[in-house]
């Protein structure tokens, strides 16, 4: 059963995906918007097994680290109740990226000029990347 047959809500796991030089990487889906890589977490699923399998299937990359939570944010989009959980992570620049069908393109960012000039589903969205990013530089012992 997924969310969509109970109806209560969803539950969602993005990661601040981070390379070796600081970048962040960021997915750009079909429709052109910009997001996270991450997804829902089916019914019964481990949030660690959940967020390694949207990052493989999203991206290709299966070596990364899960750093812990970040944030954890809800919301309602389209009359259902939605949880985000946000955690923050490392991987190699190395690694090689194959897209999803859902994704027609990649990007490493590095500071907030680069996020603020793309495009995201929302306004919201796009606020909490940039929060997420500005805390992820003021972690301590520098994460990036």
């Amino acid at each position: 059963m997924n969310s969509e047959q109970h109806g209560l809500f969803k539950i969602t796991q993005n990661i601040f995906l981070v390379n070796e030089e600081g970048g962040l990487l960021l997915l750009q889906h079909n429709s052109g918007k910009w997001l996270l890589v991450g997804g829902r977490l089916n019914v019964s699923e481990r949030w660690d097994n959940g967020l390694r399998r949207e990052v493989k299937e999203e991206t290709g990359i299966s070596d990364f680290s899960i750093d812990g939570i970040l944030q954890v944010d809800n919301w309602e989009h389209k009359g259902l109740h939605q949880y985000g959980v946000f955690f923050v992570g490392k991987t190699k620049k190395e690694n090689k990226i194959s897209l999803s069908d859902e994704h027609i393109n990649y990007k490493w960012v590095k500071n907030m000029e680069e996020i603020k000039e793309l495009d995201f589903w929302s306004t919201e969205l796009k606020e909490r990347i940039l929060g997420g990013f500005k805390k992820i530089q003021n972690l301590p012992g520098r994460f990036l």
